[in-house]
This record gives structure tokens, sequence and C-alpha cells, in this order.
């Protein structure tokens, strides 16, 4: 009774556990806003990190008090609070997703930059444009380097920040030479454009590589079982009674 009441126990705190792994959604531009209510009120539940280690410290707690009795509540509180450090370091799904959403769209977003800076467009002045036809995490990020530099911010040092996102740290780079060299940016774009769809090009490559090795454990442990199953048992025991065992 008490091993069925600690494995329940220890079962919901990672499951409570794991589904805090969504952040709440960065603000994004009005026209993604409308369709990330919902995600973000499931989110800001799941989400703390309060909460989270709440959850993982009892849950312990409860799991030790079973099994040890009050020792192992001392060290199931330790290992919860162990366990909420270990999960505060992996990255969480939704920001995962954002990542992968950015990737997707950077492309279009230098493709789009570059048509503006061939029109006669900055490309800082462009940045709104390109927000709102795209959307998502990426327009965020350039709606708030707009609004940056229309308070007053320098050019340089706009790019120079955009160059420390991890997601966007290619365009900022690119800015930042072009910035410093003088380098017309239509060109500077344009190179960017081809390298990061050839970037993505391999990362899909890749991905669809690594799904037909991720695909072979689970096919083996259903198909095994029931080629041993349909194939061979039935030759197995065809074969003693034809011996008259």
């Amino acid at each position: 009774m008490y091993a069925v009441a600690a494995a329940v126990m220890s079962g919901t705190a990672v499951w409570v556990a794991l589904l805090g792994f969504r952040p709440t959604p960065i603000p994004r531009s009005a026209t993604s806003a409308r369709t990330s209510g919902t995600v973000q009120g499931r989110a800001g539940l799941v989400e703390d990190a309060r909460l989270r280690g709440l959850v993982c410290v009892v849950g312990c707690a409860l799991v030790g008090s079973v099994a040890a009795g009050p020792v192992g509540v001392l060290v199931g509180g330790v290992g919860g609070v162990l366990l909420t450090r270990a999960l505060g370091q992996l990255e969480t799904p939704s920001v995962a997703r954002e990542r992968l959403r950015i990737q997707r769209d950077l492309p279009v977003a230098v493709d789009l930059l570059s048509a503006c800076a061939v029109a006669g467009v900055s490309v800082m002045a462009a940045l709104p444009t390109v927000a709102r036809a795209l959307g998502g995490p990426i327009a965020h990020r350039f709606d708030t380097l707009h609004a940056r530099w229309g308070l007053g911010a320098s050019v340089a040092e706009e790019w120079e920040r955009l160059a420390v996102d991890p997601a966007l740290h290619r365009l900022g780079s690119a800015m930042v030479r072009a910035h410093r060299s003088g380098a017309p940016v239509v060109e500077t774009l344009g190179r960017l454009g081809v390298d990061v769809r050839r970037e993505r090009r391999s990362r899909l490559l890749e991905s669809a590589r690594a799904v037909g090795v991720k695909a072979a454990a689970p096919m083996a442990a259903c198909f095994l079982p029931a080629f041993m199953l349909i194939g061979v048992v039935p030759t197995i025991v065809g074969g003693f009674r034809h011996l008259g065992l």
C-alpha cells in the first residue's frame, strides 16, 4: 500500500513539474496577439518556477516519508531542491518552439529587409513592416528594436544588442559588421539570406536523418515481438506437434 502511494505521489510530482516547462510567451505583435491568448493563460499556471519548486520538494518529501519516515522527509526535500535546479537548467518546450519559429522565419525576414533596402528604405525603418508581415517572436524583437531606435538609441548599439540574442545573432552580427565597415547593406543582407537558407536546409536534412534513427528502436520494439509471436512461435509449436511431443 505504501509503495503504491509513493509511486502515485512521485509520478504526480514529476508530471506536474514537467508541465512547468512552458514559459509565459513574450509579448508579440498585434497580428499574433489575437491567437496567443489561450496559450498565455495556460502557460501562466504551469511555468511558475515557485510552483514547480514547491511541487518537486513536496512530492519528493512525501515519497521520502513513505519510504524512510522522518529521515526520508529531509532527504526527499533536499532531493526536491536539487531536482528543481536541474529542471530549471533545461530548455522549455515553448522556448524550443520559439527558437524553431525564429529559425523558420529568419530567411524570410532577411529577404524582406533586403527588398526594403533595395527600394531605398532604411533597415531600421523597415523593421515594423517586416514585423507586421511575419508576426510571432521575431516580430516582437523587431518591434522592440525599432521602438528603442525611435526613442533615440543609436543604430550600432541596437544591432549589437540584437547580436547578443541567441536566435538572431546572425542578423545582428551581420548588420554590426556592415555598420562598422561601411559595406552595402543590400549585399550584406543578400549574403546573409543565402547563408541562413543553407543553414536551415542543412538543419532540416539532419532532422530528417535523425527521424529514421529515432524510429528504429520503437519499430524494433513493436515488430520484433510480433514477428516472434506470429512467425517463430507457431513454427516451433508446429514442429513439436509434428514430432508428437
